[in-house]
């Protein structure tokens, strides 16, 4: 082997290479292969006298041994493999569900606009409503309102619930109720409904039990009439939740009067921290009441300036990123990115800021600097 001088490594870096350094190279090369080569043959020799020093019974035990660790390490990459091609059907099985659940809301909207009059003035709310489904179904019922003119051109919010199904891509409308009137019942859901009218009559005149023909259109009757029945026990939880809303509402003087008559008893008892606690609770839960005007006198707090016609108090409609969502409501606060606002039936909100329009982002920054 030539050997390698110092002088060629400096040329060579300098250069970038040269015969002398790619033949050692080369030879380092061929002898690193040659001793893995002699290294094999080594310990092949070895074995084969190893096994030559076992009874022919050992070697067969051995054999048979090593077969059995071959089919059980392949039986389980085996299974790995089908584990894996199971997880990536249900894993893409899912994801579709998931894309179908985001996409339910704009395919019922389009099947609610048929049953409008006036389906171009039409105004959906782009955060309030709710999409349900069991996971990895193929059903979805979607529950929301819709701002439309009626027959008169008189600008109404009605309440509206639709059952959709997809099936080989392509959407198909089961059910459709627009202000708690079904307007649309596919055919299938209309006869399922018929055989399980049929079904009880039978059953009632002839006092025996009657096995529909078909129990899978009976049993999508039953969930039907099922839920039916739940939405409305939930139109009735609903409304008297806003009737507990509105009287909570129309308290609300009452309710900061007691609380300030709270902090005044603990004031009266030398309670002082605890006084003051009880002043900011009015202060901060009650802001717009006569209540919490005292309790900034007694904290000798500055009075709140009544804001201008255009400030964050007054009640004006609010408009998404996409301009095709309004909202009328109240400011409230904004806090972590989030606005909340009180639309008049009292009910409280939160929407983030960055999907509001640059008119309304720029709306809270101006007030928030006055």
């Amino acid at each position: 082997m030539k050997k390698l001088t110092g002088g060629c490594l400096g040329f060579c870096i300098l250069i970038g290479g040269c015969g002398t350094c790619m033949y050692v190279a080369v030879q380092v090369s061929e002898d690193a292969r040659v001793a893995s080569k002699e290294k094999e043959r080594i310990a092949a020799e070895k074995e084969a006298a190893r096994r030559a020093a076992l009874t022919p019974e050992e070697r067969s035990a051995e054999d048979a041994a090593k077969l059995a660790e071959e089919d059980r390490r392949r039986e389980e990459r085996k299974r790995s493999e089908e584990e894996w091609a199971k997880g990536r059907v249900e894993r893409e099985k899912i994801a579709d569900w998931q894309k179908n659940r985001d996409s339910a809301y704009d395919i019922a909207q389009d099947y609610v606009k048929k049953f409008l009059k006036y389906p171009l003035d039409a105004s959906f709310p782009w955060f309030d409503y709710s999409v349900s489904s069991s996971k990895g179904g193929n059903v979805f019922w979607v529950t929301s309102t819709v701002e439309a003119k009626n027959a008169f051109g008189a600008q109404l919010t009605y309440p509206w619930r639709v059952c959709i199904l997809i099936e080989d891509n392509t959407w198909r409308l089961d059910y459709c109720e627009l202000n708690g009137e079904v307007v649309y019942l596919s055919p299938k859901a209309t006869a399922a409904l018929e055989g399980l009218a049929a079904t009880l009559e039978q059953a009632e005149q002839g006092g025996n039990k009657v096995v529909p023909a078909n129990p899978e259109t009976e049993s999508r009757a039953m969930r039907e009439a099922i839920a039916v029945a739940k939405k409305a026990k939930r139109e009735r939880n609903l409304e008297r939740t806003a009737k507990a809303k509105q009287a909570a509402e129309q308290n609300r003087p009452t309710v900061a009067a007691n609380t300030l008559k709270i902090g005044k008893q603990l004031k009266s008892a030398g309670k002082l921290q605890l006084a003051e606690k009880w002043y900011r609770k009015v202060i901060e839960r009650f802001p717009e009441t006569d209540a919490a005007s005292e309790a900034r006198d007694l904290l000798g707090l500055p009075a709140v300036v009544a804001a201008p016609s255009d400030a964050l108090n007054d009640h004006r409609t609010w408009t998404d990123s996409s301009g095709k969502h309004k909202i009328d409501a109240t400011f409230v606060k904004v806090a972590n990115g989030k606005v909340t606002l009180r639309k008049s039936d009292g009910r409280v909100i939160e929407i983030p800021v960055a999907s509001l329009s640059k008119e309304d982002q720029q709306f809270l920054q101006q007030d928030g600097e006055r």
